[in-house]
């Protein structure tokens, strides 16, 4: 089963894949251009712009995601817009699934046996058994 998290508009409930999609929905459709006065509607404390330009940096500066983030373990990168997501996915997709196993030799880590069996073949040139 796959998890996509969505990002809701509070004014209008419209829903967005990405944290940023949702920022530039309320910087376009929510704004309040008459007052000059911008609320960030993506933070968890209520913050004031006074002018589309400080708002625009504001939601630059503290919500525009990095393209980065993807999984270690499968290389996903769809929804993982920031590392506390990825680190969600890793832990209901990955954990717990699959025991880890770690290399007798030195401290790296597998899921797969055969990626192990792989890693020690060609790194200690060792023969090997998989419980």
């Amino acid at each position: 089963m796959k998890v996509v998290k969505m990002w809701g508009c509070p004014e209008c409930n419209q829903v967005y894949k990405t944290q940023d999609e949702l920022g530039r929905h309320i910087l376009a459709d929510h704004v309040q251009a008459v007052t000059g006065e911008y609320q960030c509607h993506v933070c968890d404390h209520p913050s004031t712009y006074y002018g589309q330009q400080l708002f625009a940096e504001h939601i630059t500066e503290n919500h525009t995601a990095p393209p980065h983030w993807n999984c270690p373990f499968c290389k996903q990168t769809t929804g993982h817009d920031d590392k506390q997501s990825v680190l969600d996915h890793v832990m209901r997709s990955h954990m717990c699934v699959q025991p880890i196993k770690q290399c007798g030799q030195c401290e790296e880590l597998y899921m797969v046996d055969e990626e192990m069996v792989d890693h020690v073949l060609k790194q200690h040139c060792l023969p090997t058994l998989i419980d």
